[in-house]
């Protein structure tokens, strides 16, 4: 495959890697309606596009790429697009150079991608067989990175689809939950543990203001002696956390020490930002819900500690990058800035027990009053509790499983508000019934009104067409109805928490597998499906997605080439103190190290010259190794974050000494 192709297909397939990865976010531009001519679909469109459409399909155009909207009559999706682009094209001439499939909210999309070999255009064919019509999204442009700019507007089309067989559970009731329902619940999760390679996993379900419910499925850890998971066993929960958070928030909004609409100086007046005019506008609601225009900024929580005063002077780094309140950005420092700000709010001293107030509030304003005895936020105890489950990936390399150490995990300690809980099936039950019960817990007590709860339940931000951030909670919608969720991953476990509010009922799944969101999605709406008595056809989305998911992974690994002999002198020049506090050192069993006061990474080469790493035990993490203005620089970039993920660079401070006995590893096996 050519770099340009590559390129052009990562960057597409990329925008819509929706289960379980952070996304590619669009700015909020207006959009349009686009109604299909036979009435068979709707869709959306960037307004900004010239609207050429005919009788037959959809034409949209901006500069010199053009976006076509049709539907064909076609049952399968590799005929349907051959019809597509004859229908559109009717002399083509493009050759096809790949097709590859993304996942998206609302199906799997097929994509292929064209080169026409007299002037060297590109043409990308985006499409979806759903009942007898196949739909499709078809852009062409002059270059790839024409199409690549083209990308807000590709996202748009595809995901503002409505097809024709639609289901709307508007107003249906689901009955409740009986033994059979909870049998066939029971069997898909055995299956789906061995199906998705995940250790062990815990779930509950909550229906009518009951606990219907909970269990462990397979084992704590892997070999054969692993301990079984239970509804008490401890997984972390991630960025579930956030809506902990924001819960917490809205109790003190309630108590009238801030508003949403405060400005974040009035409650923390030091607070500041590198851009001192959005500094100013910022209101308390920004710290949370990812609409700053400040970009995802996770890289150095993995290489060194922060305190809540570290993670203050760090927000001064952080670029903005998009419009304030115009474009979704993931920012887990912000969000725990909110955390930490509301322990300011209630009386926490700067520089002396910011933290801990933090973690106190939320003792007594949600874990005690909704009955969570088990959920903490103290990564020691946690650990040392003796029913925690442990932390699994990927392999980078050959994607089988292996364990996490528990010093990758510590690197939510530095964002506790935004990702550093631990719970349980059990505890989480109630934490469900509580936003159920729209801030009444299930003793009873209210422990947040009922609108400060609703607040955080209010789209804040567009994520995609169909998808808005709230505050600590994604919105999206399942068949007509509101589905409120926010998804879990650390460096070693994953969860979901999904409730739909209008029918009463929820889902947790907590797993102790990196990257598992197509296990803890498939397990929560084969549950929906069982509700409502639908056809389980989210089992095979997510089961695809999943190997994409594994695709994408490979694809980052595509040049390595295993068993080749390495050469420590292939590494010289790089070795030594690099920026921050990060070391790269050579080891005659592991290879190239890379060390800093949190982690120790293993780097594996994945190109023919050694300049490209990913870590073993981060999957989906990429170290590139070269030279800036003579000086030898380790650039970290997270590619499955999208690009919206800020790259970052480290510089070289001080090289190894030259002195230093670096002997040959042979066969490095990693």
């Amino acid at each position: 495959m050519t770099a340009r192709v590559r390129g052009l297909a990562l960057i597409i397939v990329g925008a819509l890697l929706i289960v379980g990865l952070p996304i590619t976010a669009l700015a909020q531009d207006e959009t349009i309606v686009y109604e299909d001519p036979a009435g068979r679909f709707t869709t959306q469109m960037l307004a900004a596009w010239a609207d050429e459409s005919t009788e037959a399909y959809g034409v949209f155009r901006q500069d010199e790429v053009t976006l076509y909207i049709a539907a064909v009559e076609s049952p399968a999706v590799e005929p349907g697009i051959d019809a597509a682009v004859a229908l559109i094209f009717p002399e083509f001439g493009g050759v096809n150079v790949q097709t590859t499939q993304t996942a998206a909210p609302n199906g799997i999309w097929t994509q292929r991608v064209y080169i026409h070999l007299n002037d060297g255009s590109f043409t990308v064919a985006l499409a979806q067989a759903v009942g007898d019509l196949t739909y499709a999204v078809i852009v062409r442009g002059p270059s790839d990175e024409s199409l690549q700019l083209a990308n807000p507007a590709i996202t748009t089309a595809l995901l503002g689809f409505t097809f024709a067989e639609a289901i709307d559970l508007t107003g249906v009731e689901p009955p409740p939950f009986d033994d059979a329902m909870i049998a066939a619940w029971e069997a898909f999760i055995t299956d789906a543990l061995a199906a998705y390679e995940v250790p062990g996993a815990a779930v509950a379900l909550v229906q009518n203001g009951e606990v219907v419910y909970t269990n462990g499925f397979g084992a704590r850890t892997l070999g054969a002696d692993a301990e079984p998971v239970t509804s008490d066993t401890l997984f972390m929960i991630g960025s579930i956390t956030k809506s902990m958070t924001t819960l917490l928030m809205g109790t003190q909004v309630d108590d009238g020490l801030y508003d949403w609409e405060t400005p974040v100086t009035d409650v923390y007046r030091d607070f500041t930002l590198i851009d001192r005019g959005l500094q100013g506008q910022m209101r308390m609601r920004d710290l949370v819900n990812h609409a700053s225009g400040l970009p995802r900024y996770d890289v150095p929580l993995f290489l060194e500690s922060f305190t809540p005063e570290d993670l203050f002077a760090e927000l001064v780094r952080i670029p903005v990058t998009g419009e304030y309140r115009e474009q979704f950005g993931y920012n887990n420092f912000l969000v725990a800035a909110g955390g930490y700000i509301a322990a300011l709010a209630a009386g926490a001293t700067y520089g002396e027990d910011i933290d801990a107030v933090y973690r106190a509030l939320m003792q007594t304003e949600l874990f005690d009053p909704i009955g969570m005895p088990h959920t903490t936020l103290d990564f020691r105890s946690a650990f040392l509790s003796g029913d925690l489950a442990g932390p699994h990936t990927l392999s980078a390399l050959r994607q089988h499983l292996i364990p996490v150490g528990s010093d990758l995990e510590q690197f939510l300690t530095g964002v506790r508000p935004a990702g550093g809980a631990f719970s349980t099936a059990e505890d989480m039950a109630r934490y469900l019934i509580t936003q159920l019960n729209r801030g009444v817990t299930p003793d009873g007590e209210r422990i947040i009104s009922e609108r400060n709860l609703r607040e955080t339940w209010t789209p804040q931000i567009q994520i995609l067409p169909g998808q808005d951030y709230g505050l600590g909670w994604v919105i999206t919608q399942y068949n007509g109805l509101a589905r409120i969720q926010h998804d879990g991953g650390t460096a070693g476990f994953s969860a979901l928490i999904t409730f739909l509010p209008d029918a009463d009922l929820g889902v947790v799944v907590l797993s102790n597998r990196a990257l598992g969101s197509n296990f803890t999605a498939a397990v929560t709406d084969y549950a929906f499906e069982l509700a409502y008595g639908l056809a389980h056809t989210a089992a095979e989305d997510h089961a695809r997605a999943e190997a994409m998911l594994r695709a994408a992974l490979t694809q980052l690994v595509s040049d390595y080439i295993p068993d080749v002999p390495v050469e420590p002198s292939d590494y010289d020049e790089y070795l030594g103190v690099y920026q921050r506090g990060v070391t790269l050192d050579f080891d005659q069993n592991d290879g190239l190290v890379l060390s800093s006061e949190v982690s120790t990474l293993t780097l594996i080469p994945t190109s023919p010259d050694f300049g490209e790493f990913v870590p073993r035990e981060l999957p989906g993490v990429v170290v590139e190794l070269t030279n800036e203005d003579g000086r030898p620089v380790a650039i970290v970039r997270t590619p499955l974050f999208g690009p919206e993920s800020l790259p970052f660079v480290f510089s070289q401070i001080q090289p190894a000494s030259e002195t230093e006995d670096i002997t040959e590893m042979e066969n490095f096996e990693p």
